[in-house]
């Protein structure tokens, strides 16, 4: 009874979803260089699904 607790118990830690993620971007102009030395803001959404197209977090950040 014990180690099927355990078993239940290790395979719903495992299934939990990380409070964050890593990214990394570059902004580059038209013409496809990379910008430097420029004031450059970006917003990330994070979509609920296709069909309601609605974000469930927005994000903002100022970079120089």
């Amino acid at each position: 009874m014990l180690l099927v607790v355990l078993i239940s118990l290790s395979g719903s830690l495992l299934a939990q979803v990380p409070q964050s993620f890593r990214y990394q971007a570059v902004a580059r102009d038209a013409t496809g260089h990379p910008l430097q030395n420029a004031q450059v803001s970006f917003r990330i959404h994070i979509i609920q699904d296709d069909l309601s197209n609605e974000a469930v977090y927005i994000e903002t950040h100022q970079a120089m």
